[in-house]
């Protein structure tokens, strides 16, 4: 997986802190959704998931698959929100 260029990681994460305290406010909950499945996917793809810590699907995978099912449970249930 590509890296952002490093001029564009601080761009892009005060865009989206932002997003998410505008979301907050508002409750717009599908947008933490779509984060959510954002970590569940790049996880998945990466082998690694985060917590306060890095973890790593071959080191500790029954943390990285809790954490992993999480994020996933957490984006379907704030997704679910658009639709109730």
């Amino acid at each position: 997986m590509k890296r952002a260029p490093d001029v564009l990681v601080p761009v892009l994460s005060v865009a989206t802190l932002a997003l998410l305290i505008m979301a907050t406010a508002l409750q717009w909950h599908w947008v933490w959704g779509l984060l959510f499945a954002y970590w569940m996917v790049s996880g998945l793809l990466r082998a690694e998931s985060y917590l306060l810590t890095p973890i790593r699907r071959t080191v500790q995978p029954v943390l990285f698959w809790a954490a992993t099912l999480t994020w996933g449970g957490l984006s379907l249930w704030f997704l679910a929100d658009i639709f109730v």
